[in-house]
């Protein structure tokens, strides 16, 4: 069973303008948004998951009603991808577009040391006899 949150993302998804695009964290996570937003009778909202979006998924579409969830900026490689987003939509919908804070240094060499103990115990289970 999740746990369960604050309400942040519910609250977004009613918040949301009409036939906004809205930014999941993962596809799991879409799908859960988009059922809870049939159950909030916002069936208008498409979701779409962070991993998805590219410059071909917004081409020829209306970027000015994007909503981005705010669990999406918790995962340091979307990063780059939020900020891209950011970039392309012409004319935010105030409150709904918040600034890409850039992740610090200490916070690069904290993943960079997850990614290399991660690396040393995959290298030990292949290699251990």
């Amino acid at each position: 069973m999740p746990i369960r949150g604050s309400g942040r993302t519910t609250r977004q998804i009613l918040g949301a303008p009409e036939f906004a695009i809205y930014i999941a964290p993962t596809n799991q996570a879409a799908e859960m948004f988009r059922t809870m937003a049939r159950k909030l009778n916002r069936g208008d909202l498409e979701f779409v998951s962070i991993g998805r979006v590219n410059a071909e998924y917004f081409k020829g579409r209306d970027f000015s009603v994007v909503v981005i969830d705010h669990a999406c900026y918790d995962f340091a490689w979307g990063y780059e991808t939020l900020t891209a987003i950011e970039q392309a939509i012409a004319t935010p919908h105030p409150g709904k577009i918040k600034p890409v804070k850039k992740p610090s240094w200490l916070s690069k060499i904290f993943i960079a040391y997850l990614m290399l103990v991660g690396l040393a115990l995959i290298w030990g289970l292949l290699w251990y006899k």
